[in-house]
Order: C-alpha cells, then structure tokens, then sequence
C-alpha cells in the first residue's frame, strides 16, 4: 500500500511540475494561505490520525501549498458541501476523494483524476452468484 501511494504522490507531483496552473488555485495572494475543504471520513485519502487530519490528499494540498509559497488551511466539513464551500470563496480548493461528475463539473473544476476506485463483489467458491445479474432482488451487506 505503501509503495502504491508513493508512486500515485510522485505521478501527481510530476503532473505539478509538468504544469504550472497552481497559481490559478490561490486566490488569496494578501493572506498567503490556500484554504482547503475536506471530509476527513474516506481514508486513505482523508482521515483523522492523532487528532490532525491526514491522508493522500492532504499530502497533495501540502506540497501545492509550499510550491506557491502558501500556508495550507484544512477545513473539514460534511462533504455534501464542499463545492458550495468553493463557489462561495470559504475554501480555494476541495480535496476528498471526490468522483468527476457531469453534474459537478457545472459548478466547479477539476484536475486530471489521480485514483481510480472499483466496487468488487466476494463470495465464496460454490456460490451461486457468479455476475451482476445473478444480485438482483438480493440483499447485499
């Protein structure tokens, strides 16, 4: 696990370096903090360790905030209103493990996705479920 999260941090960190848009993320050049916005409940990403919020994409929104020379702000907050956070200028950025929608894209932009998740269904090896079609109608937990 390790050793995948170093390499997605190095890939985006690259992609940084590539690209030079992060100034049009700080919007707040008179105070010189960039103010983030997350729901520290979806680990790896964000979470709660020692009672400071850590995780995947706060180490992003680290090293984004000391290449503009920024101090990093981490708000948590429910994640339901982290794109009104950043439409109302509360928060410059929003980072919480957030899908690409077409519904969210009509309010707010976002980078190139950095992680792919997939849902996966275990069962054991005689069951009788061997593709989506055989879940219909069933329970599942």
């Amino acid at each position: 696990m390790k050793k995948k999260f170093c390499v997605i941090l190095v890939v985006m960190l690259i992609f940084m370096c590539a690209f030079q848009p992060l100034q049009l993320l700080a919007k707040n050049d008179d105070d010189k903090v960039l103010k983030m916005a997350t729901n520290s409940t979806f680990p790896p990403y964000e979470y709660v360790e020692d009672g400071k919020i850590v995780g995947i994409d706060v180490e992003i929104a680290e090293e984004i905030s000391k290449r503009l020379g920024y101090e990093l702000k981490i708000m948590d907050m429910e994640f339901n209103t982290i794109i009104s956070s950043i439409e109302s200028g509360k928060a410059n950025i929003g980072l919480a493990g957030m899908t690409v929608t077409e519904e969210r894209e009509k309010s707010v932009s976002f980078s190139t996705p950095y992680a792919k998740s997939v849902q996966q269904i275990i069962v054991t090896k005689n069951s009788d479920i061997k593709g989506l079609d055989d879940i219909k109608g069933k329970k599942i937990g």
